[in-house]
Order: structure tokens, then sequence, then C-alpha cells
């Protein structure tokens, strides 16, 4: 499996170095234009896109939260708190995407 974000214009992106520290893969930035984006995703791909960013962003949340409540066994801490304070962003993370869901959606289906 392959991480990593895509888009226009990445140069200001952490994702990279935010998620090789967080966990234990390799993530890409993969500058993509849209007009790239077709053949890269399919169209199926592409609906599901926005459910996507819910589930994943809820899942990592819940991850985070439950290795915290677990004793730190899967993710590497550097406090003891660590892993709650991933939970809270990633909680917050999430209220923001659903605020701004529509706008993703509008955003998906401009590129079908």
């Amino acid at each position: 499996m392959r991480y990593g974000l895509i888009g226009e214009k990445l140069g200001h992106s952490f994702s990279k170095l935010i998620h090789e520290q967080l966990c234990s893969y390799t993530y890409d930035l993969i500058p993509l234009r849209r007009e790239e984006v077709d053949g890269f995703l399919t169209r199926r791909e592409l609906e599901l896109l926005p459910l996507g960013i819910r589930v994943i962003t809820c899942e990592l949340a819940m991850r985070f939260l439950t290795d915290y409540i677990d004793g730190d066994l899967y993710f590497k801490v550097k406090s003891p708190e660590h892993n709650l304070v991933r939970a809270r962003a990633q909680m917050r993370l999430l209220e923001d995407v659903e605020r701004k869901y529509d706008e993703i959606l509008r955003t998906v289906r401009g590129m079908l």
C-alpha cells in the first residue's frame, strides 16, 4: 500500500514529516494537477474519496485513543499523553471535515 498526499502545490506541506515521525511507513508527496487525476484514480475511487476522508480521520482518532487507553503499545510516543493529544487533534480535524463536507463533495464532483 502507498501512503501520500495528492495535490497541486505541496511545497508547504508538513504531511510527509508528520506521518513519517508519527507512523512507521513512507509517506509521499505526489504533485498532481486536476487534469492529471484522470487515470490516476478510477471514477469509483473519486466518488468514494469524501467518505474515505471521513472514515480514515475517524479511524485514526479511535486508534490513537485506543492505544492511549491500552498503554501506548502500537504508536511510538514521546510523552504519557501523546496519543491522547493525537486523538484530540484528529477529532478536531474530523469536526473540520464535517463542517466542510459539502465543499469537499462539490470539489470531487467537479472532477468527475
